[in-house]
């Protein structure tokens, strides 16, 4: 639990990783139970846009680039449900807060389900794969997701 403080501490010490207008247009268009946003982002990424689902499930996805890169590269994703993602290669933990990571050559990715209302949700990032140019470590990965925090209304 200190861990996650301690992110969300240093997060806000620093300039926000999304815009606080960009929070501002999440929070007014998205379903309350998906609104989250990263604390934290992996270096060298920076935000570029935002996209939510328009059926269901109820979903929002956060892109971010690499500074070398034209494209997107990082999808940050909180959706309902849980979906079976596969075997993780490791396990994080940050407090009481447990990340799963995995990776093949092309993709890297972190999740984390959780029980919010009642209602299972998931938070879910996939970025470049592992060892590539531009690939994020597996910890920052997993920090993203762990410190994923809510926006209020």
């Amino acid at each position: 639990m200190f861990d996650v403080f301690l992110v969300g501490l240093v997060a806000a010490l620093r300039s926000p990783v999304m815009p606080v207008s960009v929070q501002d247009a999440i929070s007014s268009s998205v379903e309350a139970q998906v609104a989250y946003v990263p604390t934290t982002s992996p270096a060298g990424y920076h935000y570029v846009r935002w996209m939510r689902a328009r059926t269901r499930p109820r979903a929002l996805t956060i892109l971010f680039r690499w500074h070398r890169s034209r494209y997107p590269g990082l999808g940050f994703n909180v959706a309902e449900g849980c979906p079976e993602v596969g075997g993780a290669m490791r396990l994080f933990r940050f407090g009481r807060v447990s990340v799963r990571w995995s990776t093949t050559y092309t993709d890297a990715q972190a999740w984390r389900c959780v029980q919010r209302d009642g209602r299972p949700m998931s938070f879910y990032v996939s970025a470049p794969g592992y060892g590539l140019a531009g690939s994020p470590s597996p910890r920052s990965l997993a920090l993203m997701v762990a410190g994923a925090r809510a926006l209020r209304r």
